[in-house]
Order: C-alpha cells, then structure tokens, then sequence
C-alpha cells in the first residue's frame, strides 16, 4: 500500500520489495514440492539407487516436519508483507534510488534522489525519461526496456536539476518480478559522476598539496620504521648535510638523535651537532607502524635570544640620535616613550610626561580629535593605517608650532601601540613663504625665466618667458629647451658654452634663439648650475632678454662709426681692429699676413673733371671688384680717398699672396661704365709682409705705402714688395734649389725621428720621420728653410720619396736587430698627393723594403686633402686599403669641410702645436682642442697633440682624453741609432722644456 508523505508530498512504499506471491500459496506450495520429492525418491530406492534414508522414508514424522516447513513459509511471507523490517524503505539505501512501475513511470524516490537534483521535484506518476534532458530520452528509454526484459541494465545519463541545468550520472536498472512472473516494475539506482570525479581530484589535490606542504616546511621531517629512517623530506636532507636521499635513508635514529646532554641536539653527517625541538606522531608507512617525527632547528632561536637585550639597547640610542621627535601612546593616548628630540621641540624631559595624556602636548582641539580617533580604532576593531598629516603642537612655554605627523600602529605584547614621528615644520613654511614672494618676484620681472632638470627638460617659465618667446607654460612644461634653438649657432658653439657651464657651474653670453612663430631673435642669456645638499648637479636656471632693439641700435652705430658711407667697406677703424685681429691669429699659427694698398692713378682728374658723385660710384664699382677679388678669409677696406688696402692672411709663405694681387691687377683691366661714361683706371699695389716688414700696424702701413709709391713712380697696374732684401732673399732661394738638387743625389738627407707616446702611461707607440739637409757648407738646415723651396721648385717629389725609402729602409734594419719597430709617419706633401701614380709608387717603395704597410703612417695637411675632395677621397682610401694609416696633419689651422671629414678614410688627427701651446694660457685654444677631440672620437679617430712641452699641457690633454703625445716634453727629433735606445725601453719619462 502506499503513502504520501506530509513534508515533501512525493509517493512512499512501505517497503523496498513486495512478495511475488500470497503466503497461502507459498505454504501451498511449499508442502506439494515435499510430497513429489517423497515420491521421486521412493522410486528411485526402489530401482537401486541408494539413497539416505531420511531422504526416502516417508514416515508420519517426516509428513510432520514437512507441514511445519510449510507454516514458517507462510509465517514469513506474512511477515514480508505486513512490515517492514525483512523489507527496508528507499531512505536506508545509501544512494539515489527511484521505484518505477511497469510503464516507466516514477512511484516513489528517497530522499537521496532529491539532493542528487538539488531539492524537490515533481516526478510523481511522470516517466522517469522526462526526468532526462532531451537528447539522452531516447536511449534512456531503450535501457529501461531492456531492464523490464532481462532483469537489469547499466546506464549513463543527464537528469534536469531543480534549478533547470543537468548532472551527469550513472544508473543500474533491477526489474521487480510479479507472481505471474512478468516484470512489475523497476528500481533506480543513480550515482552523481561529477561528485565522485570531483571526490577523486580533491583527494589528488589534498594529497599533492600535502606532499608540497610536507617538502616545503623549514623543518626536518622523517618517517621512522624499526627504528631506522625510511623517509625524510628535502629541508631535512639539507639540515643533516646530505646530498641525497640515499645518505641518510636506513640510518638508525638513535645514532642521528642526540638527547643525552640534557637537550635535543641532531648530530649531521659531517659531526656537528645543532640544538633541535623534536615533536612525533605515530603513523602508517607503506602498511607498516612507523613513527613520524619533526625536528625544529633552534641554534638561531637561541642566539637571537642572546642578541635581543643588544638591540633592544642599540634601538633606544637610535631613538635619541635621530633628528625627529620621535613619541609613543597605549590606546588611551598615555605617553610611552619620548625620545632626546621630542625633549628638544615640545621643552619636557621624558621622565615628567612618561605617563601622562598625550593631548599635554597638542592644542585642545587637536587633541580632542586625536583621542577620538583612537577610540574609534579601539572601539571598531581596526588596524590604523600609517598616515602622515599636518598638525599643531603645544611647547611648554605655551607657543603653538606647525607639525608634520607620520603616525603607525605596532603591537607589544598584544597591546595597541601608536607611534608619532614628528617634525617641525617651521623653518619649512617661513622657506615656503619666501619661496612664494620670490616667485611672486619672478613672475613680475620683465626677463624670461627658465628652469630645467639636469637633462634639459622644462620644469617651470615665467611670465617674461611666455611673452618673449611667445609659447604658453602648458607648450613648454617638460619639453626639452632645445626647442628654443634657432640653429644660427655652430656646433663648437655649444659645445665651448657646456664646457665652460660644467667648468665654471655658470655662462653668459649672447645667442640666438627662435620665438614660437619662428622668428629668430637674438638675447643675452645667463645659465647657472645648481646642485643639491651632495653636490651633484641638480637644476639649471636660464635667465635671458630680448637684444633686438639694442642690437638694432648697435648695428646702425657700429655701421655709421666702422664703415665707409661711399663704399660701405671697413673704414680705416675697423681695418685697425681686422687687422689687429689677423697679425694675432699669425703670431699664434706661425702664418704670414700681407698688407696691399690699392691706389687708384689720376682719381682726381675722374673728380675734377666728371665730378664727385660720378667718383663715388666709381669708388664703388672700385670696392665691388676689389671684394670679388679677394678670398673671403681676406679683408677690403678704404683708409682714404683713392687708397685701399687689402689684408691677405693665413699666408705660409709670402709668395702665396700673389695669386691674390694678380686677380687684384685683373680686375682693373677691364673698363668701368659709371653713370654713362666708360672709364678705364689703373692702380698701383705696395705690399708689406708680416712679420718679415714689422709686427706693428702702422709700421707696416707706412712700409707697404713706401712699396705702393715705388710702384707709381716705376709705371702703372705693378706691385712692388716693400724690402730690397727679398731680392738677396730670391738669391739665396736660388743657390738653396742649387744646392738641395745636387744634395738628394749626394744623400745629404737624413732622417730624425721624434717618438709618440701614449698620453695615459707613456708607452712608445710610434714616432714622426722628419727630414733635415746636413749642407757641406751652412751644416744643418732645418725643414722650415728648404722644404718650401722644395715645394716652389717641384724637387718636393724626389724629397718625398726619398724620405719614404729611407724609412722603409730603417724600420726594416730596426726589425733585423730584433727590435719590435713601432709605426712610422711619413709627411705627404700637396704636390706628391696630387701624383697620379702615388700610390702604385708608395706600394713599390713598400715591397721594395720588405715592410708591412701596416707599419706606416702617411701625414696630409687639411689644404693638401681639401684642394680638390672629391678626387682626395678616392685616393685617400686606395691608399687606406693598402693597409697604410692616414693621419690629417695640423689639424685646425686649415678650413676642412665636416662633410667631406667624415668620407675620408682617416685613422688619426694630429692636432696643431699652436693649440697646444694655448693649453693652460688662452680659454678659447682649450675650447678647441677639447671639441677637437670630442670631433674625432665620435667619427672613430684617434687623436694626437704635437708641440707638447710642459706637464701642465700633458695632464690638460689627458684630462681631454687625448690618446698620444708628441713634443719636446718627451723628446726632440733623434737620429735612428738613438731611437733604438727608446725602442729598447718601450716607455719615454717626459721632463720639462727648460
């Protein structure tokens, strides 16, 4: 019969299985099966067989005993029927189970079905296939089928949940059979697959997290079987000194385990002993009793324990060094420590406010809203945060001061400490009031303002900027102040104003920059460094203003005071300053300057007879060509009435001014076409020399106007050089061409070498072949008297060659002695460079001498490599692929070009001695060397200093990274057999030159 229950309203049975059959017939039938089994047997006795004899004597007794069997069949079956307890309910199974009738229709279920879908459902007289989700109905149906048919069947399917998604779950179907023997029914067994998955992969979890856990624990733990280790984790391994399990595995515990001294101590495997805490368990080890045991290292425990006191000490003396004020309070605000330098700000010595309410040093409202906050925090449970804020403190004398407050929580013992660091902010805020009023000031100048970090990005203008430049603050704020550039200025020019900024931490000095609109404008600017508290460098400050309109003025008035009103030359004021200015590069560089007055013959009959107007335009024309004739080195100037004056410099030689005059005397030979009249002019030229004629202006005006008056009393459109002597001197040049022709023949040449050394430790690294003439009769003469001759005359090329050949010959000699020769340099002239076949002629020379070109350094001056680039460039690096090296001779003094200094295959520049010799005496030869240097490493070029003679000059160059020296300092030039000498020693111990 069945029931319904009150709580969930599903179907109940009152019980798992019913009889097939009534118990009336079960005895029924119970007694027939005993009565054909009497027969059956007293018929096979009776053909033989032998049988027992209680299995064939059908005696009252056994008729009795047989109808008592029928009753207890009977008795049992009623009593399956009638209760429950041969027939358990639904509930007691331990898994989901659901009773279907013959149609598949549910009946009843336990509770376990109802957790399995998650709460109640309404499955009553439903099919159990609706229970499923779609797709798994059709098969579900088929395994129930063939349960009804054949007793049983396994199944796997997906059941709707009670709040509409799907379990997966595993099920065995059991027919229940009816007394007609037809299947009356199913029961349902279902088991949760996901549950049990997820049962298996949590245990998996649990037992690899425990095996990690156990790994990763810092002590040792092992597992002891039999008294002897059968396991022990990696941190125990590590504790005892083994490499490997295999060296402590089997080991008895006892020898490891040490307790005999009155503490745990485990011995390792090398012998020591360390302090443990043993802590074991019992457990199970591969099915066999075992003991787990923990060993906790306690050596550090105990040595920190012995240091505490020490730091507790050392932190309190910490406390009263610090600047800060350092107090602390319970959770009630009662003062627990105040250190030297609270005793110094608030005027209490710690012994009189140990103990006492915090609020004693805080204003009353402060106060009130500290003792707040902390009974909230009290109160509520909360950690405070570490906070910083400003406040008011209260001295003992009753003054108020402004505080910065950095307040944290600690914990002592399980009470709640608060911890105050505090600083006085009163030297800080009259600083920001000060800094306030200065900004202030700032802002009201009429001067642009800038200030930037160490690598030049903006961090604050000006009002004064904004309207200079014309760029808002939010345009300029973190941008680099390179974005002022205008690009007017050279390269050198800012790298002279970085270098005296770093040397000096100040520049001033007027530049160009460019507004926002684009129009460049000049100004006089003043950078200053600034550094921090450590020195170092942390701002820089730019103060500048707008010059336009005195340089405007400027220009007008040095126009009117400087230049001529008819020709707008130089007048004779601003040809004193020009040529002041070249007779100084001069002296510096060891040049020539040639003064050439023009005069124009009979300018006054042009005057008197066509008027003055019609000779200003003449004198116009005059300075026009004058200008177009000259180099744009060289300066036109009109000192007077019909004179001009020509100075011409950076001259090596005398002679090289007359290229120039030449084109002076052209450009008179063609007529002049003044205001409709067709004039022809002829001048007359005298020219003085520096410093051959006087080293002083005026002397040499007044000696070239004494050549210029010679000229006009010989005949027109000549020049005449000032002194007679250049005739004994063009005699003497004469008999030196003479003499140098027969003496290359002769081998009067010889060879000198000054050595180079390596400017930071004075290793011998090369050496300069110089050639010097022992002439019979005027004994030594040096290379400044006949090598220009050489030049003039074309005996250059057979002097060149033979300098060449001669120290090919001497490295290969060196190399025969056994010295370790170093690399030579050779000077190329301009005439040899320009040899078609120079460097099929340097190879021979090369092979000839059996010396690696990797031996040999040629020497070019900038004029000889820039005469003519483009074809330079290719013989530079025919020569360079030989495997010579090329080296730019007195570098500086010529006008290379950077585009085309950059193409040339150069390996050294050798700087000019005239720069040298500045280094410690003039700020702007230090600035050029040092760009110099800075120019030729960043194309890859080593550099080397000549004319090097005092030990201030070397530190200098070394201070620029110069990488060698060459100069007096170390040696002068030395015949072959005393270079040998500095071969042998490899470094040179410069001296002075006294």
């Amino acid at each position: 019969m069945d029931t319904v229950t009150a709580s969930t309203g599903r179907p109940q049975h009152e019980g798992l299985i019913r009889p097939a059959i009534t118990p009336a017939v079960g005895g029924l039938v119970f007694v027939l099966i005993g009565a054909i089994w009497f027969t059956v047997s007293r018929s096979l006795a009776e053909s033989g067989l032998t049988l027992p004899m209680a299995m064939t004597d059908a005696t009252p007794a056994a008729w009795g005993l047989l109808g008592m069997g029928g009753v207890v069949v009977y008795l049992l079956l009623r009593l399956a029927l009638g209760n429950g307890t041969l027939n358990p309910s639904l509930d007691h199974l331990p898994e989901a189970a659901i009773v279907l009738d013959a149609k598949g229709r549910m009946v009843t279920w336990n509770h376990r079905a109802e957790d399995l879908v998650g709460g109640e459902v309404e499955w009553a007289n439903r099919p159990f296939v609706e229970a499923a989700i779609a797709d798994e109905q059709n098969a579900l149906a088929r395994a129930l089928t063939g349960a009804l048919s054949s007793g049983k069947a396994h199944f796997e399917t997906r059941l709707r949940t009670a709040d509409g998604t799907s379990i997966p779950c595993e099920g065995r179907a059991s027919a229940m059979w009816g007394v007609n023997g037809q299947a009356s029914g199913l029961v349902i067994i279902l088991h949760d697959i996901a549950a049990e998955q997820s049962t298996q992969r949590d245990l998996a979890e649990r037992e690899h997290a425990l095996r990690q856990m156990v790994e990763l624990a810092p002590h040792l733990i092992a597992m002891i079987v039999d008294g002897r280790v059968s396991w022990m984790n990696g941190p125990g391994l590590h504790l005892m000194g083994a490499k490997s399990p295999g060296a402590v595995i089997g080991h008895p515990w006892a020898d490891i385990l040490d307790s005999a001294a009155g503490g745990d101590r485990l011995r390792r495997l090398d012998g020591d002993l360390l302090d443990v805490e043993i802590a074991s368990a019992p457990a199970l080890h591969e099915g066999r009793n075992a003991t787990i045991v923990e060993a906790r290292d306690v050596t550090p425990l105990r040595s920190a324990n012995a240091t505490l006191d020490d730091t507790e000490r050392l932190l309190s003396g910490l406390m009263d060094t610090v600047e800060d004020a350092i107090v602390s309070t319970d959770g009630k605000g009662v003062l627990q420590s105040f250190n030297r330098a609270a005793e110094d700000l608030f005027g209490y010595a710690a012994r009189e406010v140990i103990g006492r309410n915090v609020a004693l040093l805080m204003p009353k409202d402060d106060a009130v809203e500290h003792l707040a906050a902390l009974e909230h925090f009290l109160a509520s449970g909360e950690r405070s945060k570490h906070s910083i804020r400003d406040a008011q403190g209260l001295r003992r004398d009753g003054t108020s001061l402004p505080l910065r407050v950095s307040l944290g929580e600690s914990r002592a013992g399980g009470q709640r400490l608060f911890t105050a660091v505090i600083r006085d902010l009163s030297e800080r805020k009259a600083l920001h009031s000060r800094l306030t009023m200065a900004e202030k000031v700032l802002e009201s100048t009429s001067e642009g303002i800038m200030l930037t970090n160490p690598a030049g990005s903006i961090l604050w203008v000006n009002a004064g900027f904004i309207r200079i430049s014309g760029y808002s603050r939010d345009e300029v704020i973190g941008k680099n102040s390179n974005l002022l550039k205008s690009g007017l200025q050279s390269a050198a020019f800012y790298t002279a104003m970085w270098a005296e900024l770093a040397a000096r931490g100040e520049w001033s000095g007027e530049i160009w920059n460019r507004r926002k609109d684009g129009e460049a404008f000049p100004e006089w600017l003043t950078i200053k460094a600034i550094s921090d508290e450590q020195g170092q460098l942390d701002r820089y400050v730019g103060v500048f203003s707008d010059i336009s309109k005195h340089k405007r003025a400027e220009e007008t008035i040095r126009h009117l005071t400087y230049y001529d009103p008819v020709t707008r030359l130089p007048n004779r004021y601003l040809f004193q300053d020009r040529i002041g200015q070249a007779l100084e590069r001069a002296r510096r560089t060891d040049r020539k300057v040639a003064l050439v007055l023009v005069s124009l013959d009979r300018f006054k009959t042009v005057n008197e007879t066509l008027g003055h107007q019609v000779g200003d335009a003449l004198l116009r024309e005059v300075a026009q060509r004058l200008s177009n004739s000259v180099r744009a080195e060289d300066t036109v100037s009109r000192l007077r009435g019909d004179t001009f004056c020509c100075v011409l410099t950076e001259l090596v030689h005398g002679h090289d001014a007359n290229p120039v005059i030449n084109r002076v005397l052209d450009c008179f030979g063609q007529a002049f076409l003044v205001s409709g009249h067709e004039l022809f002019v002829t001048t007359s030229l005298g020219i003085a020399l520096f410093p051959l004629d006087g080293t002083e202006i005026d002397d040499l005006i007044q000696k070239a106007e004494t050549a210029m008056n010679r000229s006009k009393e010989r005949s027109e459109n000549i020049y005449h050089f000032y002194t007679p002597e250049m005739n004994a001197n063009s005699m003497e040049r004469l008999r030196l061409e003479t003499d140098l022709r027969k003496g290359i023949g002769r081998g009067e040449l010889v060879l000198y070498y000054q050595p180079k050394v390596e400017a930071g430790s004075g290793k011998l690294v090369g050496a300069e072949a110089l050639v010097r003439w022992r002439h019979p009769e005027y004994g030594m003469v040096p290379p400044a008297r006949f090598i220009p001759i050489a030049e003039d005359t074309g005996l250059i090329l057979p002097v060149g060659a033979q300098v060449l050949r001669d120290a090919c010959n001497q490295v290969k000699t060196w190399r025969a002695q056994g010295l370790a020769p170093v690399k030579i340099a050779v000077n190329l002239s301009a005439h040899q460079f320009r040899q078609p076949d120079l460097v099929d002629s340097i190879a021979r020379i090369l092979e000839d001498a059996e010396v690696p070109a990797e031996l040999i350094e040629l020497e070019l001056t900038e004029s000889a490599v820039m005469r003519n680039a483009d074809s330079a460039v290719q013989t530079l690096i025919k020569l360079h692929n030989t495997g010579l090296s090329i080296a730019i001779d007195d570098f500086g003094t010529g006008y290379s070009s950077l585009s085309y200094l950059k193409k040339f295959p150069l390996d050294r520049l050798k700087i000019d001695r005239s720069f040298v010799q500045d280094l410690g005496t003039n700020q702007a030869g230090e600035e050029i060397v040092g760009a110099i240097i800075a120019m030729a490493h960043s194309l890859k070029m080593s550099v080397i200093a000549e004319g090097v003679e005092t030990t201030q000059q070397l530190n200098m160059l070394r201070d620029l990274h110069c990488d060698e020296i060459q100069g007096f300092y170390f040696s002068r030039p030395v015949p072959a057999e005393d270079f040998a000498e500095f071969l042998k020693a490899g470094t040179l111990i410069g001296h002075e030159v006294v």
